[in-house]
């Protein structure tokens, strides 16, 4: 990728005035755009390094201060200030009608951005005391692709694209464990309903068990049926787990 820098784009990144206004006079472009990767326009390049004076000829230059920067790890010249925390440079760019709704939101909250990662607070506070904050704002600030270095259409359409097929496999894992979870209790309603199925034992009146064991214990004569070891093993359970029905 073209990182390259024209004649003043490179005087204007090292600050150069009179190299600039000698290249502005044989006709040098004030606004040619920057290179695709991390390249800079003049006013771009001004404005990162924080050369006030040389910021403020640029604009009197009428040089864009809402220029797009590069595709690729670009800055616009409000995007780069703020990161860098050049408040003079952030208020002169404010000044001149830096765009920060519309077509400008995204810079504006990305600069915002920008400066608070970089430990710049009062650039944060500056920047959001130029206007009210707004829900557009805020989603545009829950945007995973607001700070990709790849801001290009193409870059930002396959970045999104990533993101919604990460979504599309999160909601198939969930719809997945639902259905897993909704398997494991069929399994145990099935387990319930072959109980069902087999004697419930324990639902036998407790006064027709005792009359059994009264029988078991007194009756030693009474030949031993193959039921005999259930039925005390259902009386045993029926009296521990339900003490209270037998009062």
């Amino acid at each position: 990728m073209d990182s390259s820098r024209t004649p003043l784009q490179a005087a204007a990144e090292k600050g150069d005035m009179t190299l600039l206004e000698r290249l502005r006079a044989l006709g040098a472009n004030t606004n040619e755009p920057p290179a695709r990767m991390a390249g800079v326009t003049a006013l771009q390049a001004a404005s990162i390094k924080g050369y006030y004076g040389l910021v403020k000829r640029l604009l009197d230059l009428r040089a864009d201060p809402n220029a797009s920067g590069s595709g690729y790890q670009g800055r616009t010249a409000l995007e780069g200030a703020a990161e860098h925390g050049r408040l003079d440079v952030v208020q002169l760019l404010l000044n001149s009608g830096v765009e920060t709704c519309g077509n400008g939101r995204r810079q504006y909250v990305r600069a915002i951005q920008f400066a608070g990662r970089r430990g710049h607070p009062i650039a944060v506070k500056l920047l959001k005391s130029h206007r009210p904050w707004t829900e557009a704002d805020q989603e545009l600030l829950e945007d995973e692709t607001l700070l990709d270095p790849d801001q290009t259409p193409e870059g930002i359409a396959k970045r999104r694209r990533k993101i919604d097929g990460r979504q599309v496999q999160a909601t198939d894992d969930d719809e997945t464990r639902e259905c897993e979870d909704g398997d494991d209790e069929t399994s145990d309603d099935k387990a319930r309903k072959d109980d069902a199925e087999e004697p419930n034992l324990n639902r036998l009146p407790a006064s027709t068990l005792e009359e059994t064991r009264v029988v078991l214990r007194t009756d030693d004569e009474t030949p031993g049926l193959p039921g005999d070891a259930i039925w005390a093993e259902a009386y045993e359970n029926w009296s521990s787990e339900f003490p209270w029905v037998m009062e």
